[in-house]
């Protein structure tokens, strides 16, 4: 499924970039991949 990490890889960026700016974004998005992954 390449669309799928594709997609997984695009959201990885992004939230490492609003990391940059706000620390609970990061907790929101990484909260959002791992139920994306399960």
């Amino acid at each position: 499924m390449f669309v799928f990490k594709s997609y997984f890889l695009f959201f990885s960026i992004l939230i490492f970039y609003l990391l940059r700016f706000n620390s609970y974004v990061l907790m929101f998005g990484f909260m959002f991949l791992v139920f994306l992954a399960s």
